[in-house]
């Protein structure tokens, strides 16, 4: 069961609201120098591997990919220290568990998420939920986050990260999700591909151009932008 359709009436004003101000919310985001330092760093080094390597195939064999993954994985706050569930899998584990998944992978690689239709769009979606519902990233039994995150940067140009203070404020009103992750993330692929269509123009302008290393990351700034705008005092 999905969600309340008051939740889906908001996160439909909201996408609505986000694709009539693309350019205005993306701007927001850059001028707020949210995400500085080693984040954006290790962040960059790891999507120049993902593409020197070509096929996602040569990436998935790379160990310096996985290397500088891991470490944005931790930049990006997926690994502390003492207590609690923020933790990442031992490296080999996240190589062995990308790797397993290497032929559904290489099938959607192709896809770019500002050029297939909605139906092949909940495909991808369900294509993509299988990878991300079998990878082992974070010691945690939420999926979506840790593991989102670590296959944007194998699929950039088909998977934004999710982050519980932005994506799942944007779309849910909350940092915690009410319903299923699949059934979440079913939701909120089909509204990015909305939001990939419709702003398609702005994100082609500005794909290459600081933090907007691909087209689903154009898509994440732009929300953060939002969130950080509308829904924060």
């Amino acid at each position: 069961m999905g969600s309340s359709d008051r939740t889906l009436a908001r996160m439909r004003t909201r996408v609505a609201q986000l694709c009539g101000n693309f350019g205005q919310y993306l701007q927001f985001f850059e001028d707020s120098g949210t995400f500085v330092g080693p984040s954006v760093y290790f962040h960059n080094k790891t999507i120049s591997i993902r593409k020197k390597r070509g096929a996602a195939g040569g990436a998935l064999q790379c160990d310096e990919f996985f290397d500088f993954l891991y470490a944005t994985l931790t930049a990006w706050g997926m690994h502390r220290m003492g207590p609690g569930n923020t933790k990442l899998c031992g490296i080999e584990d996240i190589k062995h568990s990308f790797r397993a998944q290497a032929r559904r992978i290489e099938k959607i690689e192709g896809y770019t998420i500002t050029e297939i239709t909605r139906r092949e769009a909940l495909q991808v979606a369900r294509n993509l939920w299988a990878i991300i519902s079998s990878l082992e990233v974070s010691v945690a039994e939420a999926q979506i986050v840790a593991n989102s995150k670590a296959l944007h940067h194998l699929l950039p140009s088909l998977i934004p990260p999710i982050d519980r203070s932005y994506t799942y404020n944007f779309f849910y009103n909350r940092n915690n999700l009410s319903i299923s992750e699949r059934e979440a993330f079913q939701e909120m692929y089909l509204q990015f591909h909305h939001i990939a269509v419709t702003s398609k123009p702005w994100i082609q302008r500005v794909v290459g151009k600081g933090w907007n290393t691909s087209e689903t990351k154009a898509i994440h700034n732009a929300i953060v932008g939002y969130v950080l705008k509308e829904l924060r005092d």
